[in-house]
Parts: structure tokens; C-alpha cells; sequence
């Protein structure tokens, strides 16, 4: 389930990649310690794709969108305590320069 604030974040998100058609985003699941590594492994993917699936609703192409689950392995705050649990529950975002952007840069330096 997305959070309200992060729904309300990806609602921005999906507005600025109408704005800038020369971007794709990578979508990254993170998970705390608890629980199997597969299982977070898992999780994580199904974080991302929750929020791919999100941005696809509201007219994102697939083709701009990349999910990816993490696990465990990149924790932002120690899994000792609940809190730090709670924030290593999360989704990132990362904009960049589509493949067709890149090549039409690449074709215009050369």
C-alpha cells in the first residue's frame, strides 16, 4: 500500500515526466532486517513495482519506468531500533537522461 505522502510525491513525479519526455526514472524497494533475505528481496521488488504501477496509472509510459528491489542491503538508518526499521521501509526515485537522449547528445558532440 502507498502512503498517502507518497502518493501524493509520485502524483508530482508523474506531472514532471510529462514536462521532461527526455527522462526515464529507476525506481529502488527497500526493506529492513526483519524477515528471510529472500522474502525482503522480494518485498522490496513488490515496493517498487507498487510505485511503478502507480506512475503507469497516471500516464507514465512503462517504457520510461525501471523498478528494482534492493532487500536489506542498503539501509539509510540502523535496523535496531523501530524507527530505523520504519525509514529503511521505503521507495527511491532516480531521474535521468533517456537512452535517446543520451544518443542524440552523443550524436551531436561527434
Amino acid at each position: 500500500e502507498i502512503l498517502p505522502a507518497g502518493r501524493a510525491n509520485l502524483d508530482q513525479l508523474a506531472v514532471s515526466l510529462q514536462k521532461y519526455p527526455d527522462s526515464d526514472i529507476l525506481i529502488v524497494g527497500h526493506a529492513d532486517s526483519d524477515g528471510a533475505d529472500a522474502y525482503n528481496l522480494d518485498l522490496s521488488q513488490r515496493r517498487a513495482n507498487a510505485a511503478l504501477a502507480y506512475l503507469q496509472g497516471r500516464g507514465v509510459p512503462s517504457t520510461r519506468v525501471h523498478a528494482t528491489g534492493r532487500g536489506e542491503m542498503e539501509p539509510i538508518a540502523s535496523n535496531d531500533t523501530e524507527a530505523g526499521k520504519q525509514r529503511n521501509r521505503r521507495v527511491e526515485v532516480a531521474i535521468y537522461a533517456s537512452e535517446a537522449y543520451r544518443n542524440r547528445v552523443k550524436a551531436g558532440n561527434q
